[in-house]
């Protein structure tokens, strides 16, 4: 038997929950019941995310979605990916509200035990929405043609957007792989060596 996906939400979430216990990150997680927010909320189609989480770095509202990536582009690139409302609700909440809301992407919704790194990955609404901003553009420059609504379901969101790693010290962050800072420390001695003659 399979899960619905308001049972697979909220196994998610619960990942999510002791993921954030492990990082010794204080949240709040927001009761999704529909009699928890005002009806202007609603009116405007705005919607509320999952966790309100604190760090050095500041307040922020998360997002959890559990999303098989799907593939992308002639190569099939795998790619987490958000629909269009999405992407208008949750922006549409930080606009009004004038706070950062952030999305974690994750393909596992297993809660049993946290991995000791779990696949998370994070990026901003505003970016991505920068990102949906320019591609309409683009589509409307190459065809000569203007949108007032959606003109993409799904938008699939490029690995350069994406954070990798979430503490309370650091808040969202990436680490920089390690071969390609030897390569850097390679090519800046070169660089030094050459400016020595």
């Amino acid at each position: 038997m399979t899960k619905d996906n308001s049972s697979k939400a909220k196994d998610v979430e619960e990942y999510f929950s002791k993921y954030l216990d492990s990082l010794h990150i204080p949240f709040y997680h927001i009761d999704p019941g529909k009699n928890t927010y005002s009806n202007e909320l609603g009116v405007r189609h705005i919607k509320r995310p999952d966790y309100i989480i604190h760090t050095k770095r500041g307040v922020f509202y998360i997002d959890v979605k559990l999303h098989k990536k799907m593939g992308y582009g002639e190569n099939g690139e795998k790619r987490f990916y958000l629909t269009y409302d999405d992407i208008q609700d949750l922006f549409g909440f930080e606009a009004e509200l004038n706070s950062p809301v952030w999305i974690a992407f994750t393909e596992n919704q297993e809660n049993q035990n946290i991995p000791e790194n779990p696949e998370f990955f994070y990026a901003p609404i505003f970016l991505i929405n920068e990102y949906y901003d320019s591609l309409m553009k683009i589509y409307e420059e190459k065809y000569s043609k203007k949108y007032n609504e959606k003109f993409y379901d799904y938008i699939y969101i490029p690995y350069e957007l994406l954070d990798y790693r979430l503490s309370f010290d650091k808040g969202f962050y990436k680490e920089a792989d390690r071969q390609f800072l030897e390569k850097e420390a390679v090519c800046h001695n070169v660089e030094k060596e050459k400016r020595k003659h």
